[in-house]
């Protein structure tokens, strides 16, 4: 059983479950908000604040004696982008990867200050595409630091993008179809394109509005043209055929459902094909960082 926590800039969730063949197993989930000031972006503003709302959130799990545990973190400050990784051998892929961020790193650094990774996300025959990304050795670093203060060893850091990916791919429905995705985390509102079913791209705004008005409802919608446009730029001839809703709340959705061009699916009940739950309080849309940081890939 993989313990599998996701931190953000609203709320921290521990979720315990684990891959058999075709399916995610989750056996609980657990949240709790996340102090203020505590954590920006996914850098942690507040360590002695983060540290106790981690050891407060682990107590009230069923399994307090947490050991190991796969982190995802939200809004993370690093480079994240896809790119064709060339027919090369393997271990010259991380020479190539390291130049790919070399213009986009800040003034002062070098790769040096920088860890890199990748994902494959769909083979072709000339190259994979792949997601690539390149975090700063001092955020991993502090996240370390931390847990080994906590009596426990990180066996994956993985950022909320990657890990929602990750889910979205794993689901059935999304099979070589053309969806968006909306999540909203606290003012943070982002737009995930998939196209034949494989990540393409995502857009990332802050929310001005109060929450749950018709301004916010206006802004939201404003993400959801920018998505279509997008696929329409990049020449698929397919229509986004549907949209999942994150992180919102009912009277969020119910905007939704007024003002969206797009056809609006209940990931809960696509997930079920594939995510096998036992907690009555676990709802994919709620925990997918979490959720699909649990496979590992």
């Amino acid at each position: 059983m993989d313990a599998s926590l996701y931190v953000s800039n609203k709320r921290i969730q521990l979720v315990y479950g684990q891959v058999k063949g075709t399916h995610v197993e989750v056996a609980e989930s657990t949240e709790a908000a996340m102090p203020p000031q505590a954590f920006l972006n996914g850098i942690v503003t507040d360590e002695a604040a983060f540290r106790g709302a981690v050891e407060r959130i682990i107590t009230q799990s069923a399994r307090p004696d947490l050991k190991d545990v796969r982190i995802t973190i939200g809004s993370s400050p690093g480079i994240l982008k896809t790119k064709e990784i060339p027919r090369i051998k393997p271990r010259l892929i991380w020479k190539w990867l390291e130049g790919e961020f070399t213009d986009e790193i800040g003034d002062g650094e070098s790769m040096e200050d920088y860890l890199t990774d990748y994902s494959i996300l769909d083979k072709g025959e000339e190259g994979d595409l792949a997601l690539i990304a390149a975090v700063p050795r001092d955020l991993i670093g502090q996240y370390v630091r931390i847990f080994d203060e906590l009596n426990t060893s990180i066996s994956c850091i993985d950022s909320g993008m990657s890990s929602m990916i990750k889910m979205i791919h794993w689901l059935p429905a999304t099979e070589n179809r053309t969806v968006m995705v909306l999540d909203i985390d606290g003012s943070i509102l982002t737009g995930t394109l998939f196209i034949d079913g494989v990540y393409r791209m995502y857009s990332r705004a802050r929310l001005l509005s109060d929450p749950d008005s018709e301004d916010e409802a206006a802004e939201i919608n404003q993400m959801e043209s920018r998505m279509i446009q997008f696929n329409y730029t990049e020449k698929n001839p397919e229509p986004i055929e549907f949209v999942y809703l994150m992180g919102f709340s009912d009277r969020q959705k119910a905007f939704m459902n007024r003002d969206s061009s797009l056809t609006i699916r209940d990931i809960n009940e696509d997930g079920a094909e594939v995510v096998t739950i036992t907690d009555p309080a676990f709802k994919l849309d709620a925990h997918i960082c979490a959720t699909g940081n649990l496979i590992r890939e």
